[in-house]
């Protein structure tokens, strides 16, 4: 194996390797022999389902409630980094048929009855179970253990959000070589697969990545030339608009049709009669890709009535405008941070689980002034792009010379008691190293760094300030002036992280300063993620959880061997 990259989407997620010598890439299969894995984890009344639906029925008319509809966790990807009072939280929560309260920490609790007993996990934990059993789709794919990988995330993850997800990895014991953006991974194994084309040779060549998922929406623009490298110009993104959004409006269309005609409300849709409706939704949209209309009908919805309504595509865009437009303000975006015109891109490629709505294209080709493209796997492009990177990262690369040179999706601001400012602007290269001077009387003082804020985000951002940070306390004498050197890195998980200080004391005598350096403690308050005892203690969780999995199959496969076993010998001694 050469490299390994997942794919956590918030619908479903992927695992790719590629394969020595020439970086070939594999999707590979789950236990049901499909390459993509529900972003699920159902505690069912004796062991944990990971990666199903458990679903009694894949007819959406008749389906009825799943038996653990209350213990399945999905959406994880929209909770995990995320703190209960985030402004985006309670449009979250209404859609969510799971328990969930604050943690201690601000954080978000989820709650289950497992084994007959009341439990609370950390969406942190949740994410882990999730890795821990694609990680062992892929050892079993390969019959190998594995660890180093690349992971994609979406590119206006905040700092918390990224180090939950680095806390998540770990807990699965897995290695992440690095955390990549998800439209920087799609343009990866685009240019790769087309490195030795014709048309990157000459010049560079602009192409916009267009990625509808199931809850955002990212657009990507990268440069390729020569064949021997990508390079990210701008990402832009919509982290609430994605396939779901487009679900709902024919939810929220068919409720109050309901309710005009049968006089019954429908009520939430994590209630029985919301997930059926929901999952008829799910389904309508999936004909209207094909067909000009289409109907639905739902057997016993409520009070034993059976409701049925139709939708014709016309009608369904023309309930999507609002949506549609945003969709293009992320385009117009992402050209503008890209210093770019439409008529400078080469193509425009379009993926993701949500991506398939016709109107989609249609309003993407007006734009631009062509048509998209699909040249890419919708669904596996994301991890196939992580899987590549993650060989490129490799010891034993034969493609050293392939860079990739990703930018910095929104600016990152310091903010101090009596002076702030941008520390980088969007765009910029990562990693990147920044060097943050301070000129200062007192022996302690504190700043804090923002990221994943846009401009004019700065009012009361000290209160609001995502990571904060204290400098000292070192000595001074007297009045005496001291320049403090904070060295900052912006890693390559797109992480702002302190690598140090240093104390330069000195007077002021004929315009020069005499220093005298010292290193000085820098420290974080509050930090984010979680502690290394966290760490260890929920790898203890897991892989108790684990061995009782495995213990639970085993016990099962023996009680079906003996089964087995006396039906074959009552058959013999019955024939006899």
């Amino acid at each position: 194996m050469g490299g390994l990259g997942f794919d956590i989407g918030n619908e479903n997620s992927v695992v790719a390797i590629t394969v020595k010598p020439k970086v070939e890439v594999h999707v590979l299969p789950n236990d049901e022999s499909k390459f993509e894995t529900p972003s699920v984890v159902t505690f069912a009344k004796k062991k944990r389902q990971i990666g199903s639906t458990m679903t009694t029925s894949s007819n959406s008319s008749t389906q009825q409630f799943p038996p653990h509809a209350k213990s399945t966790i999905s959406q994880i990807k929209r909770l995990v980094g995320k703190l209960f009072e985030d402004l985006d939280m309670d449009n979250e929560l209404q859609f969510l048929p799971f328990g969930i309260t604050e943690g201690g920490d601000g954080g978000i609790l989820i709650h289950v009855n497992y084994l007959d007993e009341d439990r609370e996990y950390t969406p942190v934990q949740i994410l882990a179970m999730l890795l821990s059993h694609l990680k062992q789709t892929a050892e079993r794919n390969l019959g190998e253990s594995v660890s180093d990988c690349v992971i994609g995330i979406p590119s206006y993850f905040t700092d918390r959000e990224r180090t939950a997800f680095l806390d998540a990895a770990k807990i699965a014991e897995l290695n992440p070589q690095q955390l990549i953006h998800e439209g920087t991974a799609i343009a990866l194994g685009y240019g790769f697969d087309n490195k030795t084309t014709s048309e990157f040779k000459d010049s560079p060549v602009y192409i916009v990545f267009v990625d509808i998922g199931n809850s955002d929406t990212q657009v990507t623009i990268a440069s390729f030339h020569g064949g021997q490298g990508v390079k990210i110009l701008s990402h832009a993104a919509d982290a609430n608009l994605g396939g779901r959004d487009f679900d709902r409006l024919l939810f929220n269309n068919f409720a109050e049709e309901f309710r005009n005609s049968y006089e019954l409300d429908i009520g939430c849709h994590h209630h029985l009669p919301g997930i059926r409706l929901m999952t008829a939704c799910e389904k309508l949209k999936r004909v209207l890709t094909t067909n000009f209309e289409a109907h639905i009908t739902i057997e016993s919805l409520m009070e034993d009535k059976d409701m049925q309504g139709c939708i014709t595509r016309e009608d369904f865009e023309e309930l999507s405008v609002d949506l549609l437009e945003r969709i293009v303000v992320s385009c117009e975006k992402a050209l503008v941070d890209a210093g770019l015109t439409v008529y400078d891109i080469y193509s425009i490629e379009l993926v993701g689980s949500g991506s398939r709505i016709p109107a989609i294209s249609r309003i993407l080709a007006e734009f631009f002034r062509r048509v998209p493209s699909r040249q890419l796997s919708a669904s596996q492009c994301i991890a196939q792009g992580c899987a590549i990177q993650s060989a490129l990262l490799g010891q034993n690369s034969t493609n050293k010379n392939y860079k990739v040179s990703d930018s910095l999706p929104f600016p990152i601001w310091f903010v101090g008691k009596s002076s702030d400012g941008m520390l980088l602007t969007k765009g910029h290269t990562i990693p990147q190293p920044i060097l943050l001077t301070f000129r200062r009387k007192t022996r302690t003082f504190y700043f804090s760094i923002l990221s994943g804020h846009e401009d004019g985000m700065l009012q009361n951002s000290f209160s609001r300030a995502v990571r904060c940070f204290k400098v000292g306390r070192f000595k001074l004498n007297g009045n005496e002036l001291a320049y403090i050197d904070v060295k900052i890195l912006l890693d390559v998980n797109g992480i702002v992280t302190i690598e140090g200080a240093t104390l330069n004391k000195g007077t002021r005598m004929e315009g020069k300063i005499y220093h005298d350096c010292k290193d000085i403690q820098v420290s974080e308050i509050a930090p984010i993620g979680m502690t290394e005892d966290d760490i260890a203690e929920a790898k203890t969780i897991e892989k108790w959880l684990i061995n009782h999995d495995i213990c639970v199959e085993e016990t099962q496969r023996s009680k079906n061997d003996l089964e087995n076993f006396v039906y074959d010998t009552r058959k013999k001694v019955t024939n006899k």
